[in-house]
């Protein structure tokens, strides 16, 4: 497995290294940041949809269906408030939309 490097470049910013690839990440301006990036949780959110969106594209491969009119849509829920359960939770579910 390749290592991660981290770099910090000034402010809320964050950047990693992975093998040949290049991830910046920021907070908002809420949060204290420059909004220059995407927040490292936004970030992880998108790397499981586009798990998610390997499974379909493999799917579609293998049994030979287009998959240039097919959008998934990750739709996602955080109780940051600690409401439900005493833990922040997070609900994800996925839409396929056919266009």
């Amino acid at each position: 497995m390749n290592d991660i490097y981290l770099t910090f470049p000034g402010g809320k910013r964050v950047e990693a290294t992975v093998g040949r690839h290049h991830i910046v990440t920021d907070q908002t301006l809420a949060h204290g940041g420059d909004d220059s990036a995407p927040e490292p949780f936004e970030l992880f959110l998108a790397s499981l949809a586009t798990c998610a969106g390997l499974y379909v594209v493999s799917f579609c491969q293998t049994r030979g269906i287009p998959t240039d009119l097919v959008e998934l849509v990750q739709h996602h829920e955080l109780d940051a408030s600690g409401q439900q359960g005493g833990e922040r939770q997070l609900q994800t579910s996925y839409v396929g939309v056919y266009t």
